[in-house]
């Protein structure tokens, strides 16, 4: 029997701590049935049965957390923040539900990296601007719009981990004993001390090098990575393939600049970086052969497809998160 399958009353009798020692063990021997499994059962099986050493989460910011869940659902709801405990056997299956609502293995991996009696989670969101975080090791990460960072109460003293989700700007400070790593989507990015910025969406992770190296791999394969130097881009495609390139995209930070230049760039890559800009979803409705050569700093979307629409004689639908481009 599979775990998420598992009679609504058994799971409720263990974590009660109600069920009797001969049912206890018949759950147990069907969590760990090796007959037909498939691969995300072995996945969350193996979850399941590392999370053991997690002990229990005494203290977690479930408002932050949660705020995280609701973001994915696109419900707004009031801030805040409060403390419950949990027991070993709930904990086990936190860690199995994270993996299940898709929040990521490296939530996961970040809560559960050491034997811990008690934790607290720090959790930081961009809503409306532009947020900048000060980390307790001197780094700097200036997050997008819609954009999150989660890190645990013993940031800077056992580790220098952190989540995140969407993009954000990292000024990492040198000179420290422990690697800074960044959990995004399936990936890992470690680092000592450098300037970078990560994008994850869809489940492709993309990583701009300012300053420094970094590395990027899986999240559950560090055999497999690649090092990524000063102006250098690296990605990490859904099927977790790598890959790299010279260069770093012009408008790669435009939404910290707040400047989009264009050099006789084809209009349709274009209107790739200002729907990622604007946070819009892009739809071409028709061909776009033009080009384009401009500057806007700080201008808002509409006046920036005013001149498009005169330049190209399109026409523009921004309604609701899209925009769409037809003639």
């Amino acid at each position: 029997m599979d775990v998420l399958k598992m009679p609504y009353k058994a799971i409720i009798k263990m974590l009660e701590n109600k069920a009797k020692n001969i049912e206890y063990q018949t759950y147990m021997n069907q969590i760990n049935n090796e007959s037909n499994r498939t691969d995300e059962q072995a996945r969350i099986r193996k979850i399941w049965n590392e999370s053991e050493n997690a002990r229990k989460f005494e203290q977690i910011n479930l408002a932050g957390d949660w705020k995280t869940v609701r973001s994915r659902m696109r419900v707004t709801m009031s801030a805040g923040s409060e403390q419950i405990a949990f027991p070993m056997v709930l904990s086990r299956i936190a860690a199995v539900l994270i993996i299940a609502v898709g929040l990521g293995y490296g939530f996961y991996k970040v809560l559960t990296s050491q034997k811990f009696q008690t934790v607290k989670i720090y959790t930081y969101r961009a809503d409306r601007n532009v947020e900048e975080v000060y980390m307790p090791d001197g780094s700097v990460i200036n997050l997008n719009v819609g954009s999150s960072l989660v890190y645990r109460d013993d940031f800077n003293r056992s580790s220098r981990d952190v989540i995140l989700e969407g993009e954000g700007l990292f000024d990492v400070v040198p000179g420290h004993t422990l690697p800074f790593r960044v959990y995004t989507g399936e990936s890992v990015v470690e680092v000592t001390g450098t300037t970078f910025s990560i994008y994850e969406k869809d489940g492709v992770v993309k990583v701009s090098v300012i300053d420094g190296t970094v590395t990027l791999s899986p999240v559950d394969n560090s055999n497999s990575q690649i090092q990524i130097s000063k102006n250098q881009s690296g990605y990490m495609l859904a099927n977790k393939e790598l890959k790299i390139r010279d260069g770093i995209d012009v408008n790669n930070l435009s939404w910290k600049t707040r400047l989009l230049i264009f050099d006789e760039t084809p209009l349709d890559s274009a209107l790739v970086d200002i729907a990622h800009y604007f946070r819009k979803n892009l739809s071409i409705e028709a061909e776009v052969t033009e080009k384009v050569t401009a500057e806007f700093e700080n201008q808002p979307l509409s006046e920036i497809l005013d001149e498009l629409e005169q330049v190209a004689g399109l026409v523009f639908d921004t309604t609701g998160g899209s925009l769409s481009v037809r003639r």
